[in-house]
């Protein structure tokens, strides 16, 4: 979980937009990964915090190769990390 901290905490997360639709959250952003990609993830959160697969997606290999098992990519989880921190600011 080390990457992902370090991603948000050395501000590699920017352009966050989030928006709200029929109960549901999308959150867009870009993350600059460890390996110094640009990434553009998009995360859906129902209103549980749960992650929605249909509305969750990254332009990175890993999320390309891990979307059958809807593993998650450490861009979409700074993202979300990024997220629950500017909330409770």
């Amino acid at each position: 979980a080390l990457p992902i901290l370090e991603i948000v905490n050395q501000g590699r997360v920017s352009n966050v937009e989030v928006s709200h639709d029929e109960g549901n959250i999308e959150i867009s952003g870009s993350v600059r990964g460890t390996r110094g990609g640009n990434y553009r993830p998009v995360l859906t959160l129902n209103g549980d915090g749960r992650i929605i697969p249909e509305g969750t997606r990254c332009n990175c290999e890993a999320f390309f190769k891990s979307k059958v098992l809807n593993a998650p990519c450490e861009h979409l989880l700074a993202l979300r990390l990024h997220h629950s921190r500017s909330e409770r600011a």
